[in-house]
């Protein structure tokens, strides 16, 4: 290790991921990623993971044992224990490319002055793989934590939620409105697990799922709390004159009761869920359906005037009781030809 101080901290939780800790790892600790330190955070693993970070040996690594808090928390470990300038967050499950650290380095050193920088990143799927081009901007920044080298001073005290998911939504989305100057990395230097079995993002239950809507509430009021130290700017300003409405509209309903909703094959636990979600949205008032009716048409439009106005039931039948009604005829004719 160089005698230099440690400008990046790479912050990297783990929790019963024996099978893909090590790829991770390896994927970090390559030799041209000088001046850093990873932090692995065991949070408490059951599995042999504890195991596997054990084999490695390499003076970058730093390992924190810990029981069991989630992700949040094991990131918020992380935080406290950097000793870098800049910070990045890898998730323990998913990889990086081996040259994640060595652009992040050159790129600090051609931007000095920048307090956030953006890469692109591959999401792998069961059957295939879809590149996220990022952008340098608040909404093509995506709500992730792990496609971003973040200033440490753009932090500051700041922690992520411990008691929520969707923590990624309700901190960085006010870290990329709070940024001076971004600067977008040209390359894929992620690859971001979709489809493991067991991980957060890949449950459907609709507890969980109910976080989504404390999330963006979080989301929004941190945004407005911070406009008080942007110069005179105001989040219109910053973001653009309908930022609270595309973020209710396309961050909170579009993912956690059109593409979430139709996740769940009862009606009665979907229906329900949708109650719910609306009770725990602060303001509703913000969502869009002509944004609703670009990205999905007439029909899934209305469906959402129907939610707006309590008629969930109603709303529900024109999303998904349809083409459920649909397929069951099918299904019979099929049978009884």
């Amino acid at each position: 290790m160089s005698s230099e101080p440690i400008v990046i901290s790479v912050i990297v939780p783990a929790y019963n991921i024996a099978d893909y800790i090590g790829p991770c790892l390896t994927s970090l600790l390559v030799p041209e990623a000088t001046h850093c330190e990873i932090i692995v955070v065991d949070d408490g693993s059951t599995d042999a993971t504890s195991e596997v970070i054990a084999g490695y040996h390499d003076p970058r690594l730093r390992i924190i044992q810990q029981t069991n808090g989630g992700l949040g928390n094991a990131r918020n470990t992380g935080l406290e224990a950097a000793r870098g300038d800049y910070i990045l967050f890898v998730d323990g499950d998913d990889w990086a490319q081996p040259d994640l650290i060595p652009q992040c380095l050159a790129h600090i050193r051609k931007h000095p002055d920048a307090d956030l920088f953006v890469f692109d990143y591959v999401d792998i799927m069961e059957h295939g793989t879809k590149d996220r081009v990022c952008g340098k901007n608040f909404w093509d920044a995506k709500s992730s934590a792990c496609n971003k080298l973040f200033q440490r001073a753009l932090i500051g005290d700041d922690r992520f939620d411990e008691d929520i998911l969707y923590e990624d939504l309700a901190i960085v989305r006010p870290w990329v409105a709070r940024a001076k100057k971004i600067v977008r990395i040209d390359a894929v230097l992620y690859n971001y697990r979709v489809t493991r079995p067991g991980s957060i993002m890949n449950s459907h239950d609709a507890q969980k799922l109910l976080d989504l809507p404390l999330a963006i509430n979080r989301c929004v009021t941190r945004i407005e709390a911070d406009a008080n130290r942007w110069e005179e700017e105001t989040p219109a300003e910053r973001l653009g004159p309908d930022w609270k409405t595309r973020l209710y509209t396309v961050e909170a309903f579009i993912q956690g009761v059109i593409n979430r909703g139709q996740a769940m094959p009862e009606r009665g636990i979907r229906t329900e869920y949708v109650k719910q979600f609306f009770e725990r949205l602060d303001e509703a008032e913000n969502i869009d359906t002509q944004i609703v009716r670009q990205h999905y048409g007439l029909l899934v439009a209305v469906a959402s005037r129907c939610h707006l106005a309590g008629a969930h039931a109603i709303g529900d039948l024109l999303l998904h009781g349809l083409g459920e009604i649909k397929r069951e005829v099918q299904s019979r004719l099929l049978f009884s030809s």
